[in-house]
Protein backbone atom coordinates (compact mmCIF):
# COMPACT_ATOMS: atom_id res chain seq x y z
CA UNK A 1 0.00 0.00 0.00
CA UNK A 2 1.45 3.21 -1.52
CA UNK A 3 0.79 6.18 1.10
CA UNK A 4 0.57 9.39 -0.15
CA UNK A 5 1.65 11.96 2.26
CA UNK A 6 1.88 15.98 2.83
CA UNK A 7 3.93 17.56 4.68
CA UNK A 8 3.40 21.03 6.89
CA UNK A 9 6.05 22.03 9.11
CA UNK A 10 7.47 25.48 9.99
CA UNK A 11 10.94 24.28 12.20
CA UNK A 12 13.28 24.07 8.83
CA UNK A 13 14.85 20.80 11.11
CA UNK A 14 11.91 19.30 11.99
CA UNK A 15 10.88 19.24 8.40
CA UNK A 16 13.97 18.09 7.36
CA UNK A 17 13.71 15.16 9.71
CA UNK A 18 10.44 14.39 8.71
CA UNK A 19 11.41 14.70 5.14
CA UNK A 20 14.76 12.18 5.87
CA UNK A 21 12.26 9.47 7.96
CA UNK A 22 9.46 9.76 4.83
CA UNK A 23 11.96 9.12 2.37
CA UNK A 24 13.23 6.23 4.44
CA UNK A 25 9.85 4.48 4.18
CA UNK A 26 9.21 2.45 0.85
CA UNK A 27 5.48 2.80 1.82
CA UNK A 28 4.89 6.62 1.96
CA UNK A 29 5.12 9.21 -1.04
CA UNK A 30 5.61 12.92 -0.20
CA UNK A 31 3.21 15.18 -2.88
CA UNK A 32 4.53 18.43 -1.37
CA UNK A 33 6.24 19.72 1.98
CA UNK A 34 3.67 22.97 1.48
CA UNK A 35 4.60 26.41 3.38
CA UNK A 36 0.50 26.96 3.92
CA UNK A 37 -2.45 25.84 5.09
CA UNK A 38 -3.87 27.16 1.18
CA UNK A 39 -0.72 25.58 -0.22
CA UNK A 40 -1.92 22.35 1.70
CA UNK A 41 -5.45 22.77 0.51
CA UNK A 42 -4.46 23.18 -3.10
CA UNK A 43 -2.68 19.72 -2.78
CA UNK A 44 -5.05 17.99 -1.18
CA UNK A 45 -7.78 19.59 -4.60
CA UNK A 46 -5.19 17.86 -6.85
CA UNK A 47 -4.53 14.71 -5.43
CA UNK A 48 -5.27 11.58 -3.25
CA UNK A 49 -3.99 12.60 0.10
CA UNK A 50 -4.10 9.44 2.36
CA UNK A 51 -1.78 11.29 5.33
CA UNK A 52 -0.92 14.81 6.30
CA UNK A 53 1.85 15.58 9.16
CA UNK A 54 1.07 19.19 10.55
CA UNK A 55 2.57 21.51 13.35
CA UNK A 56 -0.25 21.72 15.95
CA UNK A 57 -0.59 25.08 16.16
CA UNK A 58 -1.59 24.98 12.15
CA UNK A 59 -4.44 22.85 13.43
CA UNK A 60 -8.08 24.10 13.28
CA UNK A 61 -11.38 22.57 13.36
CA UNK A 62 -12.40 23.47 9.68
CA UNK A 63 -9.48 22.20 8.09
CA UNK A 64 -9.48 19.03 9.96
CA UNK A 65 -13.04 18.65 7.74
CA UNK A 66 -11.57 19.70 4.59
CA UNK A 67 -8.65 16.75 4.96
CA UNK A 68 -11.84 14.83 5.08
CA UNK A 69 -10.87 11.34 4.26
CA UNK A 70 -7.22 12.22 5.45
CA UNK A 71 -5.33 10.48 8.10
CA UNK A 72 -3.08 13.20 10.60
CA UNK A 73 -0.24 12.97 12.69
CA UNK A 74 0.30 16.15 14.50
CA UNK A 75 3.70 17.15 15.28
CA UNK A 76 4.24 18.79 18.58
CA UNK A 77 6.56 21.21 20.52
CA UNK A 78 8.77 19.61 23.46
CA UNK A 79 5.79 20.21 26.85
CA UNK A 80 3.40 20.53 24.73
CA UNK A 81 0.06 18.61 25.85
CA UNK A 82 -1.96 16.22 23.33
CA UNK A 83 -5.04 18.23 23.40
CA UNK A 84 -7.47 15.70 21.66
CA UNK A 85 -9.83 17.63 18.87
CA UNK A 86 -13.06 15.86 19.23
CA UNK A 87 -13.69 17.47 14.98
CA UNK A 88 -10.53 14.71 13.87
CA UNK A 89 -10.82 11.24 15.03
CA UNK A 90 -8.03 10.10 12.39
CA UNK A 91 -5.51 12.09 14.37
CA UNK A 92 -2.19 10.92 15.98
CA UNK A 93 0.15 12.76 17.99
CA UNK A 94 4.43 12.91 17.48
CA UNK A 95 5.88 15.02 20.02
CA UNK A 96 9.23 15.93 19.40
CA UNK A 97 12.25 14.71 19.67
CA UNK A 98 11.11 11.22 18.29
CA UNK A 99 13.19 8.70 16.42
CA UNK A 100 12.78 6.96 13.36
CA UNK A 101 11.62 3.71 15.37
CA UNK A 102 8.89 5.92 16.98
CA UNK A 103 7.71 8.01 13.77
CA UNK A 104 7.42 4.22 12.44
CA UNK A 105 5.57 2.89 15.05
CA UNK A 106 2.66 5.66 14.87
CA UNK A 107 2.80 5.41 10.85
CA UNK A 108 2.04 1.86 11.44
CA UNK A 109 -0.77 2.66 13.06
CA UNK A 110 -2.17 5.18 10.42
CA UNK A 111 -1.36 2.28 7.93
CA UNK A 112 -3.62 -0.28 9.69
CA UNK A 113 -6.35 2.42 9.56
CA UNK A 114 -6.13 3.57 5.85
CA UNK A 115 -6.35 -0.64 5.11
CA UNK A 116 -9.41 -1.21 7.36
CA UNK A 117 -11.16 2.19 6.13
CA UNK A 118 -9.88 0.58 2.74
CA UNK A 119 -11.41 -2.86 2.90
CA UNK A 120 -13.86 -2.18 5.62
CA UNK A 121 -16.45 -5.04 6.31
CA UNK A 122 -18.97 -4.67 8.66
CA UNK A 123 -18.28 -8.48 9.59
CA UNK A 124 -15.04 -8.57 10.26
CA UNK A 125 -12.06 -6.68 11.35
CA UNK A 126 -8.42 -6.71 9.53
CA UNK A 127 -5.44 -7.66 12.01
CA UNK A 128 -1.63 -7.80 11.08
CA UNK A 129 0.85 -10.67 10.36
CA UNK A 130 4.01 -9.92 9.55
CA UNK A 131 3.64 -8.21 6.40
CA UNK A 132 0.10 -9.46 5.39
CA UNK A 133 -3.67 -8.23 7.04
CA UNK A 134 -5.98 -11.32 7.59
CA UNK A 135 -9.62 -11.30 7.65
CA UNK A 136 -10.49 -12.10 10.88
CA UNK A 137 -14.38 -12.77 11.38
CA UNK A 138 -16.12 -10.81 14.19
CA UNK A 139 -17.81 -14.32 14.27
CA UNK A 140 -14.61 -16.09 15.42
CA UNK A 141 -13.66 -13.45 18.38
CA UNK A 142 -13.43 -15.07 21.70
CA UNK A 143 -12.14 -11.40 23.90
CA UNK A 144 -10.32 -9.16 22.81
CA UNK A 145 -7.32 -8.27 25.66
CA UNK A 146 -5.60 -4.99 26.19
CA UNK A 147 -1.74 -5.28 26.74
CA UNK A 148 -0.17 -1.70 26.39
CA UNK A 149 0.13 -0.44 23.29
CA UNK A 150 -1.27 -3.07 21.71
CA UNK A 151 -4.41 -5.32 21.93
CA UNK A 152 -4.80 -9.18 21.34
CA UNK A 153 -7.64 -11.00 19.35
CA UNK A 154 -8.43 -14.30 20.20
CA UNK A 155 -10.03 -17.09 18.52
CA UNK A 156 -10.19 -20.64 18.88
CA UNK A 157 -7.30 -21.30 16.96
CA UNK A 158 -4.94 -18.51 17.37
CA UNK A 159 -4.19 -14.95 18.76
CA UNK A 160 -3.73 -11.34 16.89
CA UNK A 161 -1.83 -8.78 17.86
CA UNK A 162 -2.83 -5.43 16.91
CA UNK A 163 -1.85 -2.09 17.54
CA UNK A 164 -5.34 -0.22 18.04
CA UNK A 165 -6.48 0.93 22.06
CA UNK A 166 -9.34 -0.94 23.69
CA UNK A 167 -11.83 2.21 22.63
CA UNK A 168 -10.80 1.91 19.13
CA UNK A 169 -11.81 -1.84 19.25
CA UNK A 170 -15.20 -0.92 20.93
CA UNK A 171 -15.51 1.16 17.91
CA UNK A 172 -15.28 -1.26 15.36
CA UNK A 173 -17.29 -4.13 16.86
CA UNK A 174 -20.96 -4.30 16.82
CA UNK A 175 -22.62 -3.60 20.07
CA UNK A 176 -25.07 -6.14 20.05
CA UNK A 177 -22.40 -8.75 19.99
CA UNK A 178 -19.53 -7.47 21.90
CA UNK A 179 -19.26 -5.96 25.33
CA UNK A 180 -16.27 -4.59 27.37
CA UNK A 181 -16.20 -6.43 30.71
CA UNK A 182 -13.28 -4.88 32.36
CA UNK A 183 -10.32 -2.11 31.23
CA UNK A 184 -8.41 -5.25 29.83
CA UNK A 185 -11.39 -7.03 28.30
CA UNK A 186 -13.85 -6.92 25.60
CA UNK A 187 -15.98 -10.45 25.42
CA UNK A 188 -18.27 -11.77 22.45
CA UNK A 189 -21.38 -12.36 24.13
CA UNK A 190 -22.42 -15.76 22.42
CA UNK A 191 -19.11 -17.20 23.60
CA UNK A 192 -19.68 -17.00 27.53
CA UNK A 193 -19.61 -20.24 29.22
CA UNK A 194 -20.52 -19.12 32.34
CA UNK A 195 -21.16 -15.38 34.53
CA UNK A 196 -19.71 -15.32 37.94
CA UNK A 197 -20.03 -12.60 40.40
CA UNK A 198 -16.73 -11.54 39.66
CA UNK A 199 -15.43 -13.32 36.25
CA UNK A 200 -16.67 -14.76 33.22
CA UNK A 201 -15.88 -17.92 31.89
CA UNK A 202 -14.96 -18.48 27.62
CA UNK A 203 -14.23 -21.84 28.02
CA UNK A 204 -11.71 -22.72 30.05
CA UNK A 205 -10.16 -19.36 30.11
CA UNK A 206 -11.39 -16.74 33.34
CA UNK A 207 -12.10 -13.00 32.54
CA UNK A 208 -12.23 -10.81 35.18
CA UNK A 209 -15.51 -8.53 35.56
CA UNK A 210 -14.22 -4.65 36.88
CA UNK A 211 -15.88 -3.15 39.33
CA UNK A 212 -17.46 -0.11 36.65
CA UNK A 213 -18.55 -2.43 34.24
CA UNK A 214 -20.39 -5.17 36.31
CA UNK A 215 -23.75 -3.49 36.34
CA UNK A 216 -23.94 -2.55 33.37
CA UNK A 217 -22.86 -5.77 31.84
CA UNK A 218 -26.12 -7.28 34.01
CA UNK A 219 -28.84 -4.42 32.72
CA UNK A 220 -27.23 -5.38 29.00
CA UNK A 221 -27.94 -9.24 29.10
CA UNK A 222 -31.27 -8.66 31.40
CA UNK A 223 -32.46 -6.23 28.81
CA UNK A 224 -31.24 -8.47 25.94
CA UNK A 225 -32.60 -11.38 27.40
CA UNK A 226 -29.48 -13.14 27.92
CA UNK A 227 -29.79 -13.58 31.97
CA UNK A 228 -32.38 -14.73 33.08
CA UNK A 229 -33.63 -14.80 37.04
Amino acid sequence: MLINCVLIVNDAATKSLISKYVRQTDYLKLLKSCGSINELEEVHANHKVDLVLIDEPLMTNDMVKDLKGAQIIVIQSVGENAVVNQMAEKKYFLQQPFSYMRFYRVLQRVKQSLHLEKNGNENCVYVKKGGDYINVSFDEILWIEACADYVTVKTEKRSYTLYSTMKSMERRLPIKDFKRVHRSYIVRLDKITEVKSLEIKIGQKSIPIGGTYKRTLEHFMRRNDLLVC
